[in-house]
């Protein structure tokens, strides 16, 4: 991904990420959940119990954190798709906490939210974060854009991509550590294959390496804690991380393999609009193992 005059320049910011990230693991996991305590910012789990939620605030201060590290060490015209992500992830998981601290727990998926906006007039949570996907991604995949007309026509599929993308992984997070596992699985597939395919560019390296990465590291470092029941991603992380897990698709796969993904992502919302995913998931043995893969085992 980054070679020669590239590796020496981002050697600052990659010092900068991993000191960072050490911070947060020593400390930072500590201190959130003594401030979500303190705070009464928690909610119940799926066995009844209070967690610390919003956990997806401490991925965003990993985000601003190597975004700052990049713009102290890279140049500053390679930072423009990284800006971009920034700003677009931010307002996601902003739309995100809204909805740990003030949204509405009794309407469920995207079509309850459509309806109960329909029926009130009034704009529900659940639609802030739908707006805020949508935003997001464009203010992310329109800069990108040529002004050709297929490159044009491409931006609304990616643009549904990433905000199902956003979605899914929050319809994940209903068991400690899924959503996490899910989201890790499929950046770092992504980051594997971009660094494979040789890079994209100094503004693509620099999105991953400022923007993508940093957001990869803080979905590693809160599995642990959010699958022993220590703290939960909340709709802050969960959100967040789909929304970078869609747009690291968007920056790597093939255009084919971009419009399969979304089918696929479509297809999960038809599925459990209807149905249980964690009664789908009990039903098949190796998603199972993977499911329970590091949780503690539950007490008869």
């Amino acid at each position: 991904m980054l070679n020669g005059a590239g590796l020496e320049r981002a050697l600052p910011a990659i010092a900068g990420l991993a000191l960072l990230g050490a911070w947060t693991h020593i400390w930072g996991v500590s201190a959130f959940v003594r401030f979500a305590w303190r705070h009464r910012m928690t909610a119940a789990n799926y066995r009844g119990e209070q967690v610390p939620t919003a956990g997806g605030l401490l991925l965003w201060l990993l985000l601003a954190g190597g975004f700052a590290a990049g713009r102290m060490t890279l140049p500053a015209a390679d930072l423009a798709r990284t800006a971009d992500f920034a700003a677009a992830a931010s307002l996601v998981a902003g739309a995100g906490l809204l909805d740990d601290l003030i949204g509405q727990r009794d309407i469920k998926g995207i079509g309850g939210h459509l309806r109960e906006w329909r029926r009130t007039s009034i704009l529900t949570t659940g639609i802030c974060k739908l707006l805020a996907a949508a935003g997001g991604a464009f203010l992310v995949l329109l800069p990108q854009a040529d002004r050709h007309m297929d490159s044009l026509l491409l931006v609304p599929l990616q643009a549904l991509l990433i905000m199902l993308s956003a979605n899914s992984v929050n319809l994940l997070d209903l068991r400690p550590g899924r959503a996490g596992k899910a989201a890790l699985l499929v950046m770092t597939a992504t980051a594997v294959w971009y660094a494979a395919a040789g890079g994209a560019g100094p503004q693509a390296n620099a999105l991953w390496l400022s923007g993508l990465w940093p957001v990869m590291i803080g979905a590693g470092i809160l599995l642990v804690p959010d699958l022993r029941r220590r703290l939960m991603l909340g709709d802050t992380g969960a959100n967040l991380l789909g929304f970078a897990a869609g747009v690291a698709i968007t920056q790597t796969a093939a255009i084919a393999a971009q419009a399969v993904i979304c089918g696929l992502l479509l297809l999960l919302h038809l599925y459990t609009a209807r149905r249980s995913l964690t009664v789908f998931i009990a039903r098949h043995r190796l998603l199972h193992w993977l499911d329970e893969m590091g949780r503690p085992r539950e007490r008869a």
